[in-house]
């Protein structure tokens, strides 16, 4: 799928074209870094990847070098993840880059498609 398409953030959440997801940030004592909720709830319209059923599809999640990757969802175009992270290790400047790949077991995954998030486009305070 095309995860460029349609995206819109800020701190109330974002549309990821296929992928849906939020990013939202609470305010905290000056000089602390906001606290960040990441949530990858499902992709739309994923294509077959697999020849003989429908694409294992997973997200993966990267943000200052850290990595976070759902589960995968079995012989479906529509997954749903609900899949939440929470974290304060980030720096004004990151993006946040969501990756979809389907599982596959005789061979390497396949890539899919992705999407990143600049801090501006998720709402970090400032910009």
């Amino acid at each position: 799928p095309d995860l460029s398409t349609d995206a819109t953030a800020g701190a109330s959440g974002a549309r990821l074209g296929p992928i849906d997801s939020t990013v939202s940030t609470t305010d905290t004592a000056r000089g602390q870094q906001p606290p960040l909720r990441i949530r990858v709830v499902r992709a739309t319209g994923v294509r077959k990847a697999d020849l003989l059923s429908k694409s294992d599809p997973y997200c993966v999640i990267e943000l200052s070098g850290k990595k976070w990757q759902t589960h995968v969802v079995n012989n479906t175009h529509e997954p749903q993840w609900d899949f939440e992270i929470n974290t304060v290790d980030y720096e004004l400047g990151d993006r946040i880059v969501f990756s979809l790949y389907d599982h596959d077991i005789a061979k390497s995954d396949n890539f899919l498609g992705k999407h990143e998030l600049s801090c501006a486009e998720w709402g970090y305070p400032g910009g």
